[in-house]
Parts: structure tokens; sequence; C-alpha cells
């Protein structure tokens, strides 16, 4: 609830689509992964520097929102990759709150069990991937092909 003095904050929104064109023109290679797990950690971050990128990562929401705040530039990141089920805060939560906060980098979610188009965009996530994930299954994601 906004306050009599208080200005409204306006979010552009931004289409997948756009995000991979400014992607193309100003990608910084750097990733990051949030999962609870640390072997799925390892494996998404290995699978990422095999590609040649960068990639840091999370063990949970509330630890990927301190990580993005501490870097001070909403684009220091071209994607967060996030399992949808943690226990300190679901993926789509975590999405949500990135979102809320100005956030406009490319989301993936990974998870056990996938979303239908429609949930996908109403938890504003813009790819999805179901586990387990292979190294060929990122290879022909979109969002991978803009560095190729």
């Amino acid at each position: 609830m906004l306050k009599k003095n208080s200005k409204r904050v306006k979010i552009k929104k931004v289409s997948t689509k756009d995000k991979i064109r400014h992607l193309k023109a100003k990608c910084t290679k750097r990733h990051l992964v949030v999962d609870d797990s640390e072997m799925n950690l390892l494996i998404m971050q290995s699978y990422l520097k095999q590609l040649g990128l960068e990639c840091d990562v999370a063990a949970g929401g509330v630890e990927c929102i301190e990580l993005l705040e501490e870097k001070k530039n909403p684009f220091y990141y071209d994607a967060v990759w996030t399992d949808l089920t943690m226990p300190d805060m679901s993926g789509q939560e975590l999405v949500l709150q990135l979102r809320k906060k100005g956030f406009t980098m490319v989301i993936i979610a990974i998870s056990g069990s996938s979303l239908n188009e429609k949930q996908l965009r109403k938890a504003k996530i813009d790819f999805m991937c179901v586990k387990p994930l292979k190294k060929n299954t990122l290879l022909d994601m979109e969002i991978i092909k803009v560095y190729q």
C-alpha cells in the first residue's frame, strides 16, 4: 500500500525476446545459479564453465538476493538459474522478489517437474529446464546460443 507522499515506481515489462536481444549486444557472460543442493550447484557450475561462462552460486533465495544487492548493478549477471523448491524461499517467490526489486535479467527455472507456459508467465520466469539437466540440453537453449 502506498502512502500519500510516496512515489509510484513504474517497472518496465521486458519481453524474453528483448532480453535475448540485449544479451547479444551487451553480454557479460556471468550467470548465477541458485539451488539448495550442493551437488546441483557443482554440476551447473561445471556445465556453464565448460561453455566459457563465469558462474557464481547461491545456496538459496535469501543468499541470491543478498548477492545481487551487493553487486549494486542490475546488469551484472546475464541470467539467474534457480531451483523451484528450496527450503528458505521457493524459486517462484525468489523470481517475484527479484522482479519487484527491478531485476530484469533472464531467469531460468530448473525443477524436477515442469510448469506450463501460463504458470511461467505468471511467475515471471523466462525459460524452464527439467531435471536431470544434461549439458546437451543447455547447448540447445536460446540463452546459451547467444554466446556461440
